[in-house]
Parts: structure tokens; sequence; C-alpha cells
């Protein structure tokens, strides 16, 4: 009698852990549905990674948000703005900042961009990086917190709760840099390593980067927003430096369906039919060393100048 009690005891108490795991996941998911990723008035939505949070300040782009957060790579920016798209109506421009790098494998922060951009992203990321072998411990660590153990409990009430608490790391903005760093070679030579090698080899090029850069592509298509792709200035010493596999691989996916749009006498752009994608490549715009924060990013002045330059183009109307 005393066994059949303290089984009894025990599914109850299973039970309602059941019961407020459900429900507290099933609160979590409505309000991941919810989450917004920019206001609702906003009309130009700016991602990307440090790039674009150091080059494009919103305060000279008219009625437009950064949501740029470091380091962010394609497949997040994807997940970050199918979110956009389904919470906001208002939106007609996307521009995305896309370097030569950004199509490499992982520059070894996978760990940082799970515990960032999990509570938006699903189940199919984890897949796509298994079937690109991109699977990396971090990234199995995450799948696991996330998509297994809360099918068990009391794993999945831990989680929940855990969710409740989590804070938005991923939303990013506009980051004001000042001064210069132009002039260290040290502070050159650790971004190119950073950006392109790992150890004495080049960084591969990452197929499931490429992927996920036409997972962008095809989304602003199907809800009708214009894509503005965007290659920041970049110091000539940075150029310079650059692996000729890396561009070349890059110009490649560029040039399959870009609108090339560099417009020095004021000519209109095609209607945005027309091309899959408009390409500003700016990484050869001549800016002055006061300009620059370091080798591949804007300061303050620099971006108050760039800045009105991508304004006039998006805001030509």
């Amino acid at each position: 009698m005393r066994l059949f009690k303290q089984l009894l005891l025990f599914l109850f108490v299973m039970l309602v852990l059941g019961l407020a795991s459900i429900a507290i996941r099933a609160w979590i998911n409505k309000e991941k549905a919810a989450l917004t990723i920019c206001p609702p008035d906003t009309k130009t939505l700016i991602l990307g990674d440090s790039h674009a949070r150091t080059a494009l300040n919103p305060e000279f782009i008219r009625a437009s948000f950064s949501s740029a957060q470091k380091a962010e790579e394609l497949e997040y920016s994807y997940y970050k703005l199918k979110q956009a798209l389904n919470t906001t109506n208002s939106l007609e421009n996307i521009i995305l900042t896309v370097s030569y790098f950004n199509f490499s494998s992982p520059v070894d922060n996978e760990a940082e961009m799970m515990k960032r951009y999990h509570r938006i992203i699903d189940e199919s990321l984890y897949q796509d990086k298994a079937a690109y072998k991109e699977y990396s411990a971090a990234i199995r660590f995450r799948h696991l917190i996330d998509h297994k153990l809360p099918d068990y409990l009391p794993f999945g009430l831990l989680n929940s709760i855990i969710e409740t608490w989590a804070e938005p790391m991923f939303v990013g903005g506009y980051e004001l840099r000042s001064g210069s760093t132009i002039g260290q070679r040290r502070a050159l030579d650790g971004a190119i390593q950073r950006h392109y090698y790992h150890g004495n080899s080049l960084r591969p090029i990452s197929p499931l980067r490429t992927a996920y850069f036409n997972k962008i592509v095809k989304l602003c298509q199907q809800k009708k927003v214009r894509l503005w792709v965007i290659n920041t200035p970049l110091h000539l010493d940075y150029r310079a430096e650059l692996p000729p596999q890396t561009v070349s691989h890059y110009q490649k996916i560029m040039t399959q369906g870009e609108q090339e749009l560099i417009l020095p006498n004021g000519q209109e752009p095609q209607e945005k039919d027309q091309a899959d994608f408009i390409y500003l490549d700016y990484s050869y715009l001549y800016l002055p060393d006061a300009y620059f924060f370091d080798y591949d990013h804007l300061n303050s002045e620099g971006a108050s100048f760039f800045s009105q330059i991508i304004d006039r183009l998006v805001n030509r109307n």
C-alpha cells in the first residue's frame, strides 16, 4: 500500500511538472512569436555584423532602425530578418552588410552565437548545420538543451524557466566609435588573421553561409521588400591583404543576382523586380584615415559621412 501511494505521489508530481512545463513553454512561444526586432513604423531595417553596427548610423538614414550585432553571421541575420518581417508591416528596405569574410567558416565563437540567438532560431538551423558539417560541440550542446532535453521532465520546466529570464542579446544597434587606430600594424594583422585564417591555413568557404545568404534573398523577394547588400568601406592596407580565393567566391555570389549600384552621376537604379538585390560595393571607396576607427570599421565621423550616402540612395524618392 505504501509503495502504491509513493507511486501515485510520484505520478502526481510528474503530472504537475509536465503541465507547468507545457504552460510556461506555450507562454514563451507566444512571447517569442510577438518579439519585435524593430519599431513598428520602421521603413529601413539595418542588419549585419560590426561593419553595419559601426558604419551605418540610423540617425542619418530616414525611418531606419539598426539591429546590427557584432560578429553576427548570415544564418543569424536570416532568423532576425524572418522575425522582423513577421512582426513589422512597414518595412520597405533591408540593408544587409556582407563583407568578404562573411562567407568563410565560423570565426571560433559558436558558443557565444548560440547563447545570443537561440531564442529566435528553430530546429532547422541545427539540422542545416549538421547537414553542412558545421555541427560543432557548442551547437550540439545548445541543440540538446533547447530541443532534446525539454522533451523529458523535469528538463522542460527548467529550460522554460531559463528562457523566461533570458535577455534578448541578439537585438544589437548602432555603435559609436571615436578616434582612429590606423597606423597600428598589429591591429591590421590581427583583423586579417581573425577574419581569413585559422592558424596558418585559409579558412574554407562555408556552404552554410552561402545557403543562408540565398535564403535572405528569397525571403526578401517573397515579402516584396528591397534588399540592399552593402560591402562597407575598408582601408587600403586591409584590402591589400585580402585572400584572392575568398574574394573570388564573394564576387561570384554577388554577380549571380546583384544589381551593381554605384551611381556617381545621379542615375536612377532599376526597378526592384529587375534584380534579386542591389549590391553596393563601397569596400574600395576612398576615405581619409581620420574616418576609420580601425582597418575595417568606421568611426563616428566616417559613419556620419557614409550613412548620408546610403540615405540618398535608399530614400531617393
